[in-house]
């Protein structure tokens, strides 16, 4: 897990499309909950059929999702 400030937090998640209507105390809500992830090229994120308790939003770089494999 990457270490990131609060404030720094709130400021990356603006620069997000899905989050650039949030009001101010709406991103401090978002930032409370999120939590920054560094993933290895290849680090598999969620497995098709799990059942899942997240969601990721993708900052910088790329991700690949496949069906049946």
């Amino acid at each position: 897990m990457v270490k990131v400030r609060k404030g720094d937090r709130i400021e990356l998640l603006q620069s997000v499309w899905l989050f650039e209507r949030c009001t101010p105390k709406e991103l401090q809500a978002i930032a409370k909950l999120a939590t920054p992830l560094l993933a290895e090229e290849g680090q598999v994120l969620a497995r098709e059929g799990d059942t899942g308790g997240e969601f990721f939003v993708i900052v910088e770089g790329t991700a690949e999702a496949t069906i049946d494999g």
